[in-house]
């Protein structure tokens, strides 16, 4: 009957986003261990990064002038959102890798949730099957750009918080936005 064939549909749909989802981290964790990590000649990212090396060497980075330095450069805040894990956690290249892929996930899902509640599951699925499997996005995770794949996220929720309190006008969905 109907309750029948919507929780069908539904457990369908769960299944497709999770599909997709697993084939996305096969690609980005595939050779997890190989050499990849972005190290250019731009200081600020640098500086972003440094942190990390000086935590693993057993330094608290907290004494070092280079860490708040532009606070609001996105690199820093993401490692303002590192550090509490690195405290927990350990220093580690294994953390500072799963970082990215961590976001592109959480990227994929609140693009989902966005595509879903504003026009279909139809095309939200399309959206999420292609954009989990284009070379550009997986690449781009996969190489370790930890700074861009949490400032997508959080830009791809703020999108999707700002649609959804256009919709309901409940503040709470503005203050998330």
């Amino acid at each position: 009957s109907f309750m029948n064939k919507a929780r069908i549909y539904h457990l369908l749909e769960m299944a497709l986003v999770a599909l997709s989802l697993f084939f996305f981290m096969f690609w980005v964790l595939r050779h997890f261990h190989s050499p990849g990590m972005i190290w250019d000649y731009l200081g600020n990212e640098y500086n972003a990064a440094a942190w990390a090396m000086k935590l693993r060497e057993g330094f608290w980075t907290l004494r070092f002038s280079d860490f708040g330095y532009s606070p609001l450069y996105h690199g820093k805040l993401t490692s303002y959102l590192m550090m509490p894990f690195y405290y927990v956690f350990g220093a580690s290249w294994t953390l500072l890798r799963l970082w990215p892929a961590v976001f592109g996930l959480l990227t994929l899902i609140m693009m989902y949730l966005f595509v879903r509640n504003a026009f279909n599951r139809p095309a939200a699925l399309t959206a999420l099957f292609l954009t989990s499997i284009h070379p550009s996005f997986v690449y781009g995770v996969k190489i370790g750009n930890y700074q861009v794949s949490s400032m997508v996220f959080f830009s791809i929720s703020a999108v999707y918080f700002i649609e959804k309190w256009f919709r309901t006008r409940k503040a709470r969905y503005f203050c998330f936005a």
